[in-house]
């Protein structure tokens, strides 16, 4: 849905805020979909790990400014 209300096209990156089970669906919406790089920031290591785990950029937003990453 999410990917959907975004006008999200094939081949654009994902950035998601939020690996908890809503943010790691949505993220996945978007590998279905067709993105080239997948984003996820949190500040909870094991959400973070599970994203790592479904092939995502983890970025843990409170040990590096993520817009500049």
């Amino acid at each position: 849905m999410v990917a959907v209300l975004s006008d999200f096209q094939p081949e654009e990156s994902v950035a998601v805020l939020g690996a908890g089970r809503v943010g790691l669906m949505a993220v996945y919406s978007g590998e279905l979909r067709g993105a080239r790089n997948l984003f996820v920031l949190d500040s909870v290591k094991e959400r973070l790990q599970a994203a790592e785990r479904i092939g995502c950029v983890a970025v843990d937003f409170t040990e590096c400014d993520a817009v500049e990453n």
